[in-house]
């Protein structure tokens, strides 16, 4: 039996001990970083949580251009764009994953978003926005253009080596301009992504797409969407079609046994519509089967196939859209605009950056949200406005 004064001793051995070890696990955790990685518990010194930028844009401000309402300082940036030069990049695993992987640990999300895009070149600039999205949560899936490059595709063959949750699908589709193929190459993408699990919303991009929301602002919006899918529809033009041929019903010879409709059904007449390749598609919607705007300004006063090509000019008003994805930036015109964009979500994302408050009741009061709520619970007197857009 102890007596009172070795009692007391021990006791104040083991008040030194344990304050001395909280003390060590305290600094351990401020130094170390301590993950379950992809299967595997991770042990690293922890990274300084700032934003890489590249070589070619440290010169750029980006505050500043994000707060330039009268655009002078963009305009100075503008008068010498920013273009990236190619890089010898090192597609080790180790490097691959050190590029691309949160400095930090990512809070866990309600549900996976899964991202299918579809690509043929500019590889350093899509890595780029896999770190922008990356969240071990979600997924991400390659559709290789068949005319790609040989080195492009090897490198993105190993960057779905390097992940678990980075696909390419093996099949390839030579996908042109004028959008030949791509849905066939999207939908190569949604059959691969539903052998994964836990994502709730698909969201259709292509090569130049940028998202200009980060990982928790997505699932934030995707869920006020409450199950509904987000595609863009608008009427299409005459040019977009034979207006010499027959539309109705019967010419095109739709029932196999017409006598069991009526002759208004027959007689009636398709209407035409056309819409976006970017969209955000509910799991359901993939199972059973964004944006591109020509009517915003475009400040930059650059245009592909009809769609602005943003620049430093347009970082103002892009960063506060409510949109998830903006069509198009491009490395070859200015990566300026691409790098203050991907540092604006790598502070939202990291650092806590409070710069915009996203009004939910925007995405809730969608058209197409509000019929999808009216469709599992109808009620007398539903009228759908269809005029209201983001």
């Amino acid at each position: 039996m102890l007596s009172p004064k070795s009692s007391s001793n021990l006791l104040r051995r083991l008040i030194i001990v344990t304050t001395a070890l909280c003390i060590g696990i305290f600094w351990m955790s401020s130094v170390y970083d301590l993950r379950p990685l992809h299967g595997e518990w991770l042990f690293r010194k922890k990274r300084q949580v700032y934003f890489q930028r590249k070589n070619e844009t440290t010169h750029i401000n980006c505050g500043r251009l994000l707060q330039d309402d009268k655009g002078a300082y963009a305009k100075q940036i503008a008068a010498s764009r920013s273009k990236i030069s190619p890089r010898n990049l090192s597609m080790s695993c180790e490097h691959v994953r050190a590029r691309i992987l949160p400095p930090n640990p990512l809070r866990r999300i309600d549900f996976g978003v899964a991202y299918a895009r579809i690509v043929y070149e500019s590889y350093e600039f899509l890595e780029d926005e896999l770190r922008s999205s990356y969240h071990p949560q979600n997924v991400f899936c390659y559709a290789i253009d068949y005319k790609a490059q040989k080195e492009f595709v090897g490198r993105v063959e190993t960057l779905a080596k390097c992940f678990p949750n980075v696909i390419a699908p093996g099949k390839r589709w030579s996908i042109g301009r004028n959008g030949i193929n791509g849905t066939l190459a999207h939908y190569e993408c949604m059959k691969a992504l539903m052998t994964y699990e836990g994502w709730g919303y698909v969201i259709l991009m292509q090569n130049y797409d940028v998202m200009i929301k980060t990982v928790f602002e997505t699932v934030s919006i995707l869920q006020s969407l409450g199950g509904a899918n987000d595609v863009h529809v608008e009427p299409c033009g005459p040019f977009r079609y034979n207006r010499l041929l027959n539309w109705d019903v019967r010419s095109l010879k739709l029932y196999r046994n017409e006598q069991q409709v009526t002759s208004a059904q027959l007689n009636s007449s398709l209407t035409f519509a056309r819409g976006a390749v970017q969209a955000s598609l509910t799991r359901n919607a993939v199972e059973v089967a964004s944006w591109q705007s020509t009517t915003d300004e475009c400040h930059s006063k650059q245009y592909r196939h009809a769609v602005c090509i943003y620049g430093v000019e347009d970082l103002a008003w892009v960063a506060k859209s409510p949109k998830l994805i903006a069509n198009k930036m491009m490395p070859s015109f200015d990566y300026g605009a691409i790098d203050c964009m991907h540092e604006l979500m790598f502070n939202r994302t990291y650092l806590g950056q409070e710069d915009q408050k996203w009004n939910m009741t925007l995405y809730e009061n969608l058209p197409g949200v509000l019929y999808n709520k009216y469709r599992q619970n109808p009620y007398p007197g539903f009228k759908l406005d269809c005029n209201l857009v983001i």
